[in-house]
């Protein structure tokens, strides 16, 4: 812990070469056209884990909740930027302990490339029955929206997808069933890299201000639907997966996006 009280992570160095970014993209269901040169703001969610397991934290177990990604100016593959993290806060929750944690990307001149907030759920296992809430968001998540896109998840696009980070909830249906899960979860990340991928599809942003919520688990051999408030969704609108019984499993707002 750090003077001003914050819990910070070792500082690293984050760069994505084309390769990797195909990969990971491909396994979100991604067409890595849409980028070129520039590289997916979503992915840098992996940078994150990365620096916690660097900094000795262990994953096992962890749930995603949710994910904010802002971006202040296009990065480029292989762009290096230096990557500091902290622990905002770290409170008691019905099912364990909920935890903010933040990060910013610098480039080598020094300008604040990107941000994140990720919103995580370290689990009680004693306790996973407990909810502070019914989960419940009311009304059809798909009213007022556009069907995008379909598909299946694949457990080698999971455990592919969280090849770099590890967390066994990802790959292994023992310890998932631990926690109360009938098979091992997909990333939230991965989840919202989707959601992402439609605001490239009509040009790759400069600028964007995005929140996810998940509300749900999707497991690596869901099928899962994608909508949209708007079939080129831009500030104010909302991207929703839905599984096939209309239930919510993710939901991403745009506050900001430029083209």
């Amino acid at each position: 812990m750090t003077e001003d009280g914050l819990v910070r992570f070792v500082p690293r160095t984050a760069a994505h070469d084309s390769d990797w970014q195909e990969n990971r993209l491909g396994a979100c269901g991604v067409d890595p056209i849409l980028f070129g040169t520039a590289a997916e703001t979503g992915l840098f969610g992996q940078d994150c884990f990365l620096m916690m397991t660097l900094s000795g934290e262990t994953l096992d177990g962890m749930v995603h909740m949710g994910q904010r990604f802002r971006l202040h100016r296009r990065v480029e593959l292989g762009e290096p930027l230096h990557q500091t993290g902290w622990i905002e806060s770290d409170k008691v929750h019905p099912r364990g302990r909920s935890v903010v944690q933040r990060f910013a990307f610098h480039g080598a001149e020094g300008s604040l490339a990107l941000e994140a907030e990720m919103y995580r759920l370290k689990p009680d296992a004693s306790r996973m029955g407990v909810r502070g809430r019914s989960g419940g968001d009311g009304g059809n998540p798909r009213e007022g929206l556009v069907h995008i896109a379909d598909r299946t998840m694949r457990p080698d696009d999971v455990t592919g997808f969280s090849s770099d980070v590890g967390n066994r909830i990802h790959f292994e249906p023992a310890f998932a069933a631990r926690y109360g899960y009938r098979a091992p979860l997909a990333q939230g990340i991965q989840t919202q890299v989707w959601m992402m991928g439609l605001l490239a599809a009509h040009g790759v942003p400069v600028a964007l201000d995005v929140t996810a919520r998940f509300a749900r688990p999707v497991h690596w051999d869901d099928e899962i639907s994608l909508w949209s408030s708007s079939p080129a969704p831009g500030a104010g609108d909302v991207v929703r997966v839905i599984d096939p019984q209309g239930v919510l499993r993710a939901e991403m707002r745009i506050t900001e996006l430029r083209r």
